[in-house]
């Protein structure tokens, strides 16, 4: 029985340093400083979390030693329980709720801490690997959000991206991940060194116009994903508008980003109709159109957005090469030169 309590105890002790390990503590009593400078420590609460997980197993094995219901029952409310009253705060709850709460059974809420641990497992061990550009950030915090998570793991993986701004962890600022991927998708010449665009005070200022605007964007779709997905299905919508109207900056400014803007877009759609299916919210009737739409429009459009990458990718390495070999076209010209020069003389 002791036993029993001391891996209760234990598994409360190390969620909670899990979680500090995470975030940043709300009560601050390290102080401002110490929130500014705060990192996650990822490893370390790797090693924690697993343990944490391990005693799961033996709480679950130990949980007939606990009191049971009587007549053999499950759970329920836990209202056999001496010291517990399940209607205690049935007044405080809003009219929309459902006036009886259900709870879950302690196997099932084992369940769920096994579930949660898990979901941490994977902010600490594949996150990391997904911090990359843009588009990596955004698969990972879709299938994050898709399989087995909570308000909990949802919200914690939201203070681990972005402790206090728009700083990745606190570290890489999120403008250059999104430059990285613009590099990748577009290549733009505004990124090519060799480039008369880098010059260009207009261009220059267009630019970092975009990029800021950019950052904000892909905040709001980054957040997007800590809601449910009721929710996000909502906010995808507000998404897709900013995209919009980034779209139209790029446009006017002739950046030659419009495929990675519409990229995004793109991929909003279709996961808003992914959302759809996934919570039944289409009637039979309409699956003809939708399907067509989805075909038809979002899909084809995605593959041309690849097609006009390709094109744009193979352009930037021609200007490369093409630089390259100027360069040292010009080096073997001096060189030549000089050794004209010297057998003269």
């Amino acid at each position: 029985m002791l036993e029993a309590v001391l891996y209760r105890l234990q598994f409360i002790r190390l969620m909670l340093l899990s979680l500090s390990l995470l975030a940043v503590s709300p009560a601050g009593d390290e102080g401002p400083s110490a929130a500014i400078d705060f990192r996650p420590s990822l490893d370390e609460c790797a090693v924690h979390i697993k343990f944490a997980h391990l005693l799961l197993h033996k709480i679950r094995s130990t949980v007939h030693l606990g009191l049971q219901p009587p007549n053999s029952r499950d759970d329920e409310d836990y209202g056999w329980l001496p010291s517990f009253e399940p209607d205690v705060n049935r007044r405080q709850l809003p009219a929309t709720f459902p006036r009886k709460t259900k709870m879950k059974s302690r196997l099932e809420g084992i369940e769920c801490f096994e579930k949660l641990c898990l979901k941490i497992l994977s902010i600490t061990t594949e996150m990391p690997s997904k911090l990359t550009n843009i588009e990596d950030i955004i698969d990972f915090l879709r299938t994050y959000s898709l399989t087995d998570s909570c308000v909990l793991s949802r919200s914690l993986l939201q203070l681990v991206l972005f402790p206090r701004d728009d700083r990745l962890m606190g570290r890489t600022p999120l403008s250059s991940v999104i430059i990285e991927s613009i590099r990748l998708f577009a290549a733009p010449a505004i990124l090519d060194p060799t480039s008369t665009a880098l010059t260009d005070e207009q261009c220059r200022t267009c630019w970092n116009e975009f990029v800021n605007d950019s950052v904000k964007v892909f905040l709001s779709v980054i957040q997007m994903f800590g809601q449910n997905l009721a929710r996000q299905r909502e906010k995808i919508i507000n998404c897709i508008e900013d995209f919009s109207a980034l779209h139209t900056e790029e446009s006017s400014a002739s950046l030659s980003l419009t495929s990675f803007v519409l990229l995004h877009t793109l991929s909003l759609i279709r996961y808003h109709f992914y959302l759809s299916f996934y919570l039944d919210l289409f009637a039979p009737f309409e699956y003809p159109y939708v399907y067509w739409y989805l075909g038809g429009v979002v899909l084809k459009w995605l593959v041309n957005t690849f097609d006009r990458s390709v094109t744009l990718i193979a352009a930037g390495e021609k200007r490369s090469i093409a630089f390259k070999t100027f360069h040292f076209s010009t080096a073997l010209f001096y060189f030549l030169y000089s050794l004209t020069v010297t057998s003269t003389k």
